[in-house]
């Protein structure tokens, strides 16, 4: 079920998997879609045949062994589908959160999940994986016994389907790490140097040695990151901390200067001021609007 939404279509998680945290769409002769948006990610996989996939900021050709991810409010669409054949898993936005630590970590996640939509949704960005028939035939049993679990709707089957998306999304990072296109090859460099943040987030982290991670000069180094991330290697930082600390504001039972110190703030003061710039109230009131 979907609503009109300036001159596109949305598609709600309620009305399409209201019930769980995942499910499929198994796009037997895909049909054309025009641009639209959903509250929900999707990881698609062209099994079959060829098509055209749109959004915003460009066009770009799909055919077999194509997978992408698409993350939420994102517009896109299909045209020209000649026999073409889709399997999507999708996710709630909200559980995929809890799963991305977890994640974060793991080689060609933060490039396939995080990296590639947000080029595809900022610039005319065609690189992709594209599987080999190997690597689309190891996969397809799993997706399949995905889409049966879902079909079956089984007693704990939202832990099954979870478990499940785990071992697509592993499988489909290690086939994402192999690849050698240059375009591949620059996401790697950033993804190292997140996974890096990651790692480090109560030090100080300076310029020099994120250029290092990428193997970069550092001027090199902060226009790609800029161009990938849309933000300076600093002004990632910070956004990152203040993510972080939402996180364990809400979730863990510590004080502000706790949390502060915990992603990399030394100074309460200036992490609170930090805080309030990007979230827009104290950290205080933060916590206190979430917890229920």
């Amino acid at each position: 079920m979907s609503r009109k939404k300036s001159n596109f279509i949305h598609y709600s998680k309620k009305y399409i998997f209201p019930h769980t945290d995942f499910y499929y769409i198994d796009g037997v002769k895909h049909p054309e879609i025009p641009l639209h948006t959903h509250d929900f990610g999707e990881i698609v996989f062209v099994i079959a045949g060829k098509g055209v996939h749109v959004t915003e900021n460009g066009r770009y050709e799909i055919q077999r062994g194509d997978v992408f991810v698409i993350n939420g409010d994102q517009k896109h669409g299909y045209l020209k589908t000649k026999d073409l054949y889709l399997i999507d898993i999708l996710y709630s936005l909200e559980h995929f959160e809890k799963l991305k630590e977890e994640f974060s970590n793991l080689p060609g996640f933060n490039v396939l999940f995080v990296l590639e939509p947000q080029q595809r949704q900022n610039h005319n960005f065609k690189s992709k994986l594209r599987l080999s028939e190997t690597q689309l035939n190891k996969i397809l049993p799993l997706l399949n016994t995905f889409i049966e679990e879902a079909h079956l709707a089984l007693p704990w089957g939202n832990a099954v389907l979870e478990s499940f998306f785990k071992a697509i999304v592993i499988e489909t990072c290690r086939f994402y790490s192999n690849t050698k296109t240059n375009k591949a090859r620059q996401l790697f460099r950033i993804e190292k140097v997140i996974n890096y943040i990651n790692k480090n987030i109560d030090k100080q982290i300076t310029l020099k040695e994120l250029a290092e991670v990428a193997e970069l000069n550092d001027q090199v180094f902060r226009i790609l990151f800029k161009k990938t991330t849309g933000h300076t290697p600093a002004n990632y930082i910070i956004e990152h901390r203040i993510s972080i600390a939402t996180h364990l504001l809400v979730n863990e039972n510590l004080f502000v200067s706790q949390i502060a110190e915990r992603v990399g703030f030394k100074n309460k003061s200036y992490f609170v001021r930090k805080f309030k710039e990007i979230m827009g109230v104290t950290p205080g009131v933060y916590a206190k609007s979430r917890i229920k």
